[in-house]
């Protein structure tokens, strides 16, 4: 087992600041001059710890705008000490404004009602309630249509209490092959915006590009980006540009909790999905659906033990994982095993364990690192 320590609970997942700060490094060198990278720290920063992370930035000169996506996060950076602006990406509920506004939060708005109220409640703290226009040009969530964005952005920017900070979009497919339809995207943004100063408007802030664009469209690089997964070591999709230097930042891990050898013939876990071949070595794992382990993975993953890959047999159950261990000489109770992640100069990243569970790396991560114990590694 060698001479490791381990932490004092059966799952666990490890989160390499040192490869941040690195990630951070590259995004900025590849950013145009000028432009502000704004962390997307939002879900609890995609899994991996929102204040840890804007520790860690800050340390390295690189944090300045912060997108969240809820009230309690901000509360989280306040708390900690950070004033840096926080930028809300979800639109809030009215009951949520005043204490945004306390908060320090700008508001993404799209319509004028929600920009009264904001206004309404920062006259009476005298305050300014900061906002960004969003505009909708095809992600269909939030933000006025572009058809028709003028005049009810004009309207938002004259209520009384509020202050204008820029103006956002956001692409649905800037990870697809085929840029098409996010350069219409980035046009639209751009006459509405010129539209917008012709008509005595000037938005300070200008921001639509995500981790796909921001990697792979230097036009939609404007006053600032939106990096979100790549900040994380991730990509949004394989056709995404590769960036020197960026690495994947989380790993998972478990540790072996009983080995056994199973005749031939036996069924494993429930619905007994999966009958022993022949004589095999069944290692099973203390974690299960609780922990984060997608029950699509059953019958479908990989893990890794002393270097190499051993499948997932049975049922992944809500703490109890099985896998076949027959192939790896020396398992024994205790080992550790990366769920994802690097050992013995192997690997299983976030993808693969996404593409087995039939999902996407950004709920791997989510999912996976705000049920369990994070340890920051330097």
């Amino acid at each position: 087992m060698g001479e490791r320590s381990y932490p004092p609970y059966p799952v666990w997942v490890e989160v390499n600041l040192s490869r941040f700060r690195n990630n951070l490094r590259a995004i900025r060198d590849h950013l145009s001059p000028g432009c502000e990278l704004i962390l997307v720290l939002k879900s609890d920063a995609y899994g991996h710890g929102t204040v840890e992370l804007a520790k860690a930035a800050g340390e390295e000169g690189l944090l300045g705008r912060i997108g969240i996506a809820t009230n309690e996060e901000a509360r989280w950076l306040r708390e900690a000490g950070f004033d840096n602006p926080i930028i809300k990406l979800v639109p809030s509920l009215p009951d949520e404004l005043e204490e945004g506004i306390e908060l320090g939060i700008e508001e993404i708005v799209s319509d004028v009602l929600t920009v009264k109220r904001l206004g309404e409640i920062a006259i009476a703290k005298g305050r300014k309630a900061r906002i960004h226009f969003g505009l909708d040009t095809g992600m269909g969530r939030k933000g006025v249509l572009d058809t028709d964005a003028v005049e009810p952005i004009l309207k938002m920017a004259a209520v009384p209490g509020v202050e204008g900070v820029g103006m956002m979009t956001h692409f649905p497919n800037a990870d697809f092959e085929d840029k098409t339809f996010t350069r219409q995207q980035i046009a639209s943004y751009i006459r509405v915006r010129d539209e917008l100063v012709r008509r005595g408007l000037k938005i300070s802030l200008c921001h639509v590009a995500n981790s796909a664009a921001l990697l792979d469209l230097l036009e939609s690089h404007l006053d600032a980006v939106r990096a979100g997964l790549i900040l994380y070591g991730m990509y949004p999709s394989e056709h995404d540009r590769r960036l020197a230097g960026v690495q994947p930042i989380m790993s998972f891990h478990t540790r072996v909790a009983l080995v056994r050898t199973m005749p031939r013939g036996r069924s494993i876990g429930y619905t007994r999905s999966y009958i022993t071949p022949s004589e095999r070595a069944i290692a099973t794992l203390p974690l299960g659906y609780n922990d984060g382990y997608f029950r699509h993975l059953s019958n479908k993953a990989q893990v890794l033990i002393r270097g190499k890959r051993a499948p997932v047999v049975g049922v992944v159950s809500m703490n109890l994982v099985t896998v076949d261990v027959s192939e790896i000489p020396g398992v024994e109770v205790g080992d550790e095993v990366v769920l994802f992640g690097e050992q013995g100069g192997e690997a299983i990243s976030a993808e693969e364990l996404g593409a087995w569970a039939g999902t996407i790396n950004y709920e791997v991560t989510t999912r996976i690192g705000t049920r369990n114990h994070r340890i920051y590694k330097q």
